[in-house]
């Protein structure tokens, strides 16, 4: 793990408005958190990259217990944790201060290999730890 404290930006983050607040239930608590959320095709950082999928990054002292199949819901649309959430790469050091955790959109139901979602489609896993992408 990196010395440098990137955590010291979040609040700089949330003042500039570059944080949405996400509603989520993670180990039978349900609060409000501060998260950088990206949506596919949507632009970042200053147009000079797109998100390929819903994911979210967060302090991990906000939600250190986040698991695939929790319900998150940003701005009144319902998602759900997909995967397991992971360390972001930065390129060098790994932070120990932020995860992401990718999304789907819906309310999901994570069953062994296979997340039910409420209009009773499903995603299958496809390599054993990580299900596909809408």
């Amino acid at each position: 793990m990196s010395d440098f404290d990137e955590s010291l930006f979040w609040p700089e983050f949330k003042a500039a408005g570059f944080l949405d607040i996400a509603t989520v239930t993670s180990g039978g608590v349900t609060k409000d958190v501060d998260v950088d959320f990206a949506m596919p095709d949507r632009e970042r950082f200053g147009s000079s990259a797109r998100s390929r999928d819903y994911e979210i990054e967060y302090q991990f002292s906000d939600l250190p217990d986040l698991a695939e199949g929790d319900p998150v819901v940003i701005k009144g649309i319902s998602y759900y944790v997909r995967q397991s959430p992971y360390v972001p790469d930065r390129g060098n050091a790994a932070s120990g201060y932020f995860r992401r955790a990718l999304l789907s959109k819906g309310a999901g139901q994570v069953i062994g290999d296979f997340i039910l979602r409420e209009d009773g489609s499903f995603l299958l896993r496809e390599d054993g730890s990580n299900f596909l992408r809408e």
